[in-house]
């Protein structure tokens, strides 16, 4: 079963307390969302000191969709800032207080709220990309597959926003999820994550299943001796992308685990990639 872990250390806005003097960063905690019955949605922001408008970037935390939360990448929202990308880490609803597709609707939200929130952040709402890891990454595959999810006669403002993104970097996420063996590798989620639900809900979660040839762009990076979330993921992935047209490239790291490279070799060429790709899109 996929028990995926975090294992890096590493309505409008509403008044948050921002920091400044960390190295030139500009940092804002918990920025209110939005709440959802009792649940409140809040997001860290990592702004570059300088005036944009920046490319913007999502940074999805792991943690079997059940643990974790947004300050796991709080080490990737600092540097990435300091190279210039405005970044988000959102909190979204974890199970079991919370089925699937809680999850996704809250990383949606989050891609709205920073659009309609473009010019208090400096960015360019033209140009939002989505980065996460293990589970967090599955989020951020989804992201970058899902059909436009705006409605332009919702009574929330932020929802008349688009949902689309123009990138996606995975790093060891699942992208098949069923309740019983499907393939030649693990894609069975925590039963936590759906409860009860029929089979068919399990598709619903599939980044794999929504692939078409006007998806955003995908980096995936991936160890090839992930015990938790298989490379396999990955590859199948990519054949999909590949065979839809959707500009791809695959990482993978030899002997690499689940996300045990960031540790061994933190800047190694994965991330050299990983800067190059959110270049290449996001920058232009």
């Amino acid at each position: 079963m996929l028990a995926l872990t975090a294992l890096l250390s590493f309505s409008f806005c509403q008044a948050s307390a921002p920091e400044t003097g960390l190295h030139g960063l500009h940092l804002e905690r918990e920025v209110l969302c939005r709440t959802v019955d009792t649940w409140e949605q809040r997001l860290d922001a990592y702004l570059p000191s300088v005036a944009g408008p920046h490319p913007a970037l999502l940074l999805i935390h792991g943690g079997a969709w059940m643990h974790g939360d947004r300050s796991n990448m709080r080490e990737f929202g600092e540097l990435l800032a300091r190279e210039g990308y405005a970044c988000f880490a959102p909190s979204y609803r974890l199970a079991p207080a919370y089925r699937w597709p809680a999850q996704i609707e809250d990383c949606l939200y989050a891609v709205q709220f920073v659009r309609a929130n473009a010019e208090r952040f400096g960015i360019d709402p033209a140009r939002v990309g989505a980065l996460g890891l293990s589970a967090g990454g599955h989020l951020a595959a989804l992201l970058g597959v899902l059909e436009e999810r705006r409605d332009e006669q919702a009574t929330d403002p932020v929802q008349r926003q688009s949902t689309r993104i123009q990138c996606v970097v995975d790093y060891f996420g699942p992208v098949l999820l069923a309740r019983g063996k499907e393939i030649n590798f693990d894609t069975q989620p925590p039963p936590e994550l759906f409860g009860d639900a029929p089979d068919s809900a399990y598709a619903t979660a599939s980044p794999v299943k929504f692939v078409s040839k006007d998806d955003a762009p995908f980096l995936l990076v991936h160890g090839d001796a992930d015990r938790i979330v298989p490379v396999g993921h990955a590859h199948l992935m990519e054949e999909e992308l590949r065979a839809a047209g959707v500009p791809c490239e695959l990482v993978v790291i030899p002997g690499g685990g689940h996300g045990d490279f960031f540790r061994r070799d933190p800047l190694g060429e994965y991330w050299k990639r990983t800067e190059r790709f959110l270049a290449q899109s996001l920058r232009r």
